[in-house]
């Protein structure tokens, strides 16, 4: 019952997932020894034939149990703690509950139906009269939520991009890529992670800890949630300023966008030129190389090696995790499919 949502799931999922709201908003619970049942957090008491929630008490302990208010000695509830703690109302709809019986585990029933067990009819009518609020709007309350948030972050636009993309799990980590059948395995290829996540790449990988560890928001990151980028979003925002929320988004946006554009050239006259140009994410540039030298190369070559040079200059500028471009398919291809061989253009 407590089970999330999660970012991109499956239709499925969203399904039974949404049901959750119907059956949480129609369950009760059967008294017993009182010890599963929190007073102020779970209905328990009836009023008029329907399940109700104790009004909140500022002065009591949220996960107090029902238990707590019995005096089990007498076998009956203990009149004093109950008349000091509870408005006469509801006091009465306590001492109206059944006894607790020590033996007897809590259990939850279905109220709206007499022998206490769900149907589907009765959910699906209940649902459709509108007696509980539906399933769609607790769904995407959280996503509606959230793209207010990102709406409202200051920034270029593409840095509401990025965060919106992280938000909905649609980063191209490695552990999206095994779920779209692109690659067939997990790992992180940093860190050696079992698992890829765009949780993981953003605040959790041994390359994002480094850049997180020289800020003011390591002990945040690990008190966060772990489920999702848009619940670690929603959190940091009742965390810290808006002012801390952006730096901390853009921190993440950088250890994702370090992007290295290289190309080839081969002249006439045999002269092979190698370009780089490394932007940071906020679009600057940050450096710029052309290197030039004699060689008779096809162009082919040519693009492998400004692949190869761009990818040496980014690493002794200290960037360990980069996003490469270059004009040249087979390239891509190669460096994506990690193919081996023997010829002058697979040596990346």
């Amino acid at each position: 019952m407590e089970a999330h949502r999660g970012y991109d799931p499956s239709f499925t999922w969203k399904s039974l997932w949404g049901a959750k709201t119907i059956i949480k908003e129609e369950l009760a619970w059967r008294v017993g020894n009182g010890l599963h049942i929190k007073v102020w957090g779970d209905k328990w008491v009836m009023k008029e034939g329907y399940p109700k929630y104790l009004s909140e008490n500022t002065n009591g302990h949220p996960e107090t149990r029902v238990a707590n208010l019995v005096d089990f000695k007498r076998g009956s509830w203990n009149r004093d703690l109950v008349g000091q703690m509870f408005e006469e109302e509801e006091r009465g709809l306590i001492l109206n509950t059944p006894r607790l019986n020590r033996w007897l585990e809590d259990r939850w029933f279905w109220w709206p139906c007499s022998n206490g067990l769900y149907t589907v009819k009765s959910g699906y009518w209940l649902a459709k009269l509108g007696h509980v609020q539906s399933w769609f709007d607790e769904a995407h309350m959280q996503e509606q939520t959230c793209w207010r948030l990102v709406l409202n972050l200051s920034g270029p636009l593409k840095l509401r991009h990025f965060v919106w993309q992280a938000c909905e799990g649609a980063l191209a980590v490695v552990g999206r890529l095994y779920d779209r059948h692109i690659l067939d395995f997990r790992i992180c290829p940093v860190c050696g992670c079992p698992n890829e996540t765009v949780i993981h790449a953003l605040l959790f990988c041994k390359h994002t800890q480094e850049i997180w560890a020289k800020t003011n928001f390591p002990q945040l990151i690990s008190e966060a949630p772990v489920d999702s980028f848009a619940e670690v979003l929603l959190w940091m925002a009742t965390k810290v300023r808006k002012e801390e929320l952006i730096t901390s988004v853009t921190l993440a946006w950088a250890t994702w966008n370090f992007k290295v554009n290289v190309d080839a050239h081969v002249s006439r006259a045999w002269v092979v030129g190698l370009r780089m140009v490394v932007w940071d994410h906020m679009g600057e540039i940050k450096a710029v190389t052309l290197y030039r030298f004699k060689a008779r190369w096809k162009a082919e070559l040519a693009e492998e090696r400004a692949a190869l040079y761009g990818v040496q200059v980014a690493v002794q500028l200290g960037f360990s995790k980069i996003m490469l471009e270059c004009d040249s398919i087979k390239v891509v291809q190669a460096i994506s499919t990690e193919e081996g061989g023997f010829t002058h253009f697979l040596v990346l």
